[in-house]
């Protein structure tokens, strides 16, 4: 069941190659616009590395690894040992791929994934590049 709802959202988007396959293709540093919610991620930047930092509006900084597993999105914050955010896309849009929107955390997606049980990160909606 699991591939059939993985293969539904591949099959729903209108450009399977707009989105994250590898984590150098996320590397940049993103801004949320306009600001959400205190706990929600305001920036985050991804380096080449693998290793990444993200703001919340409240001031909360969170760091520690990422990965992306085609399409899943994972990020290893270094608060809690074990610790697995995911995200099941993220999809690029605008002029130049200069946005970059993260789906909407899903349990039947991130519950039972290969890296392990995933839950919600603070990163959800639209980013724009920080030039």
């Amino acid at each position: 069941m699991r591939v059939l709802l993985l293969m539904a959202m591949v099959a729903g988007c209108s450009d399977p190659e707009d989105h994250a396959r590898m984590a150098s293709e996320l590397a940049d540093k993103w801004k949320k616009e306009p600001p959400g919610l205190a706990t929600a991620a305001q920036s985050v930047t991804f380096h080449s590395d693998g290793n990444f930092e993200l703001l919340t509006a409240d001031g909360t900084s969170f760091s520690g690894t990422f990965s992306v597993v085609d399409p899943l999105v994972f990020l290893n914050p270094s608060i809690e040992q074990g610790t697995l955010w995911c995200i099941p896309r993220a999809d690029f849009s605008g002029d130049n791929l200069s946005v970059v929107t993260f789906a909407t955390y899903d349990p039947h997606i991130c519950g039972d994934t290969p890296m392990g049980m995933g839950i919600q990160s603070p990163l959800e909606g639209a980013y724009d590049v920080v030039p």
